[in-house]
């Protein structure tokens, strides 16, 4: 039975999940009628409101310490994982009447050893949606991330208002929603109850800051009816947060969330997940001249073996394709002409700048077993990985791999030279 993830990322705010409409009603700003359709002067003056400007790119990391309790057929068994997810928010448009247009990238990553730096990659999702300053937000239909739509959302009053200002102990609820994935998309309405704590001095990279804080509480208690066999028949748990706001940059500085979530599933089986995260959010430059396939190309060509590399150039990522002459036969153990050229890769990624998003992808051709091949697809992977991080070359954090077996070939395995073009590791490097 796959394990089942539990992502929370950001909110949002309706979707259409497979044909069946899902919405949770906007609560009506009661704006003056001067400005009752545009929601940024409605922001302007306050506290609680994303302000942000075209081109603005937001870094988003959640790290999660989680402990899986799993009863299947009288046995039980615990699993525990760290997962990490990473997501890029870049705004690519503002519209008084919807807010903020971003383009979001969400990735995540996971290994089952505290004291281990490398990860695999688990998961990427991509999609383009309207946020609000108060925090909803609007997407296209069938959109699967944020899965964990609308918190936060703030209310009309603030605590700069004038008239009637937000002071600590103030209470508000807003609807949510939830999607979890199995064979189909799952939506499970929520409440997210908030409570504003007030001014409070956090330690923050080694900095002093006084930052608004909110108190979130989320209950769940859904009985699920569903086509798809592999979903749980009840999902019940909650979910508490503390949520800190930098006034000055108009954005959440960091979020410190316990889960504890059951899932009933038929067959009297059930996974109980303990989860600990923390979310740290951060402006970042867009890159000017950084990346690009010719950038690479001149600096490998005089390396033993860069002849034989396929670099290409898209829009948001470059792919440097490694073939498995760079490793020993049917073996994940590098040659040492492989290591030269690694290192001369790695020293060029280092220099384009802090960040990238680098994910190694390991593939075979279809001779063998699949568990053989993927077994060997992944640790081939593994292995590039490994060496940039030992030889402190690139640090881990910014590094995952995975392994595809045969899943995604090149070319044809009909033929020697087909197989041969399949067999190959893939270095790919988000921009």
């Amino acid at each position: 039975m796959k394990l089942f993830l539990l992502v929370i990322h950001i909110a949002l705010f309706f979707t259409v999940v497979y044909g069946e409409e899902v919405s949770v009603e906007s609560k009506p700003l009661n704006q003056n009628e001067d400005n009752k359709n545009d929601l940024f002067m409605e922001a302007q003056g306050k506290v609680f409101r994303w302000q942000l400007n075209k081109n603005d790119q937001i870094k988003i990391q959640k790290k999660s310490n989680q402990k899986v309790e799993i009863i299947e057929k009288g046995e039980h068994s615990v699993i525990d994982r760290m997962v990490l997810h990473d997501i890029y928010l870049n705004v690519i448009d503002k519209n008084k009447e919807n807010g903020y247009l971003l383009e979001g990238s969400f990735y995540s990553k996971f290994n089952y050893d505290a004291d281990d730096q490398i990860f695999q990659e688990d998961e990427k999702f991509t999609s383009i949606f309207y946020m609000e300053p108060r925090g909803n937000m609007k997407v296209p239909d069938g959109i699967y991330m944020p899965n964990v739509r609308d918190i936060p959302v703030f209310p009309e009053i603030d605590p700069l208002d004038k008239k009637e200002a937000m002071m600590p102990g103030y209470q508000w609820s807003y609807p949510a929603l939830e999607l979890i994935k199995f064979n189909l998309l799952i939506p499970v309405p929520l409440q997210a109850d908030y409570e504003y704590i007030g001014r409070e001095k956090y330690k923050v990279s080694g900095e002093i800051m006084e930052l608004d804080s909110v108190r979130i509480s989320v209950q769940i208690n859904k009985e699920i009816t569903s086509l798809d066999k592999k979903a749980p028949r009840k999902i019940f748990g909650y979910m508490t947060s503390l949520l800190t706001w930098d006034r000055n940059r108009h954005m959440p500085v960091f979020v410190k969330e316990e889960y504890n979530v059951f899932l009933l599933f038929a067959g009297n089986i059930s996974q109980e997940f303990h989860i600990n995260s923390e979310t740290i959010y951060s402006k970042i430059k867009k890159r000017e001249n950084g990346l690009s396939a010719e950038l690479l190309k001149s600096e490998i060509k005089e390396a033993e073996g860069a002849g034989s590399i396929a670099i290409t150039d898209e829009k948001n990522s470059v792919t440097l394709s490694m073939p498995d002459i760079f490793f020993s036969y049917k073996s994940s153990e590098l040659t040492d002409h492989s290591k030269e050229l690694l290192s001369k890769i790695g020293k060029i990624l280092s220099k384009t700048g802090d960040g990238h998003k680098i994910v190694v992808r390991g593939h075979t051709d279809n001779i063998g077993s699949d568990s053989f091949n993927k077994k060997l697809s992944e640790d081939r992977a593994f292995a590039v990985l490994q060496y940039f991080v030992n030889n402190d070359i690139l640090p881990a954090e910014f590094l995952s791999f995975e392994g595809v077996g045969d899943s995604i070939p090149v070319a044809s395995n009909e033929t020697e030279e087909g197989r041969a073009k399949n067999r190959r590791v893939e270095i790919i490097i988000n921009k």
